[in-house]
């Protein structure tokens, strides 16, 4: 089959729809000053984050270009950002996500 996998902007008329609070900005526990907002600025249907470009990158083509685009604030937003999916309305009222890691800002 030719069939293309999804792509991250594939996703995008869920954001709304799944009220995954991508305005949230969220604060590292034991760092508060350190802080992402891992969806904050994906608001164009056909562009992606730039910690999942970062992330594809690196990943597919690492080299001198790349490897810049692999540091802690793109890793810490990648994770902020799977904390925020896993963390849609119905799972936030019905069974809430602990984490050490994050403290929303709301």
């Amino acid at each position: 089959g030719g069939k293309q996998r999804p792509s991250l902007p594939d996703y995008f008329p869920l954001r709304d729809k799944l009220d995954l609070a991508f305005r949230t900005e969220l604060a590292l526990q034991h760092r508060p000053e350190f802080r992402v907002a891992p969806f904050f600025e994906w608001t164009d249907p056909k562009k992606s984050p730039e910690w999942w470009v970062a992330n594809n990158q690196t990943k597919h083509r690492l080299d001198e270009d790349t490897f810049r685009l692999a540091n802690l604030f793109e890793a810490v937003s990648a994770l902020g950002g799977l904390y925020l999916v896993l963390s849609d309305r119905d799972t936030r009222q019905t069974h809430p996500i602990t984490t050490r890691v994050f403290v929303p800002v709301w």
